[in-house]
């Protein structure tokens, strides 16, 4: 939005340096998914396993490098446009978005986190956290 000069707000918040907020940790079964987590981090393998390389191979496809390095999965997701790569990919896999605001951090099930063009279920409060995906059998395709 701020690259077609169709948002100009006043004030910017760099959430870059959020203690957890980019990176990729894997908890039981499930592989959290900061949303900070670059599209290029994601395109070099920061995700592990065979989850990991299908999001790579989503991830390359993303516009072009710079916006790669720049851009991320929960900004992507948050702004919810329905020709974006993770908006349409991430439902597949029956994971949950960690969203925080002032009641806490709440799940919300990927499948039901875009409510419509440009619009999530996250309150204008709240910040999506992270995405958390199941661990896939290496022979998933």
């Amino acid at each position: 939005m701020l690259n077609l000069r169709v948002a100009t707000p006043e004030k910017l918040a760099d959430l870059r340096h959020l203690p957890g907020y980019a990176g990729v940790t894997r908890r039981g079964g499930a592989i959290r998914i900061g949303a900070g987590t670059t599209h290029a981090a994601i395109e070099d393998g920061a995700v592990p396993g065979r989850l990991g390389a299908i999001l790579a191979g989503v991830a390359w496809r993303i516009a072009y490098r710079p916006v790669r390095n720049r851009g991320t999965i929960g900004g992507s997701l948050a702004h919810a446009d329905p020709a974006a790569d993770w908006v349409a990919v991430l439902p597949c896999f029956h994971g949950e978005a960690a969203v925080l605001g002032p009641a806490g951090e709440r799940r919300v099930a990927l499948d039901r986190f875009v409510t419509g063009m440009l619009a999530t279920a996250l309150a204008p409060e709240e910040l999506l956290l992270a995405v958390e995906l199941p661990v896939l059998p290496e022979a998933t395709r």
